[in-house]
């Protein structure tokens, strides 16, 4: 199964739900350019639902936590939140 993000809006909070894989290869790399594209565009509250995710290998994890670093670089952005489902 191939990663899929769905992008919404809840008032000025941008939700990306993640579903399907997050692991190695173009999939990770086209999500963290999307989450940069909106960063760079301007929004600073941007949550991830990592709930439906069935499986993330280090590479995941990795693109995560450069998401995660470059927010903490950035005193605009406040909202940080990770999620997964505690199975």
């Amino acid at each position: 199964m191939t990663l899929k993000v769905s992008i919404r809006d809840v008032g000025d909070v941008r939700i990306l739900e993640l579903d399907g894989r997050l692991v190695l290869g173009d999939d990770s790399k086209s999500f963290r350019e999307r989450v940069k594209i909106l960063v760079q565009a301007g929004k600073k509250k941007i949550v991830l639902n990592l709930s439906n995710l069935s499986y993330i290998d280090s590479s995941g994890i990795a693109v995560l936590c450069r998401i995660l670093h470059k927010g903490l670089r950035s005193r605009t952005r406040r909202h940080r939140r990770l999620s997964h489902r505690g199975d």
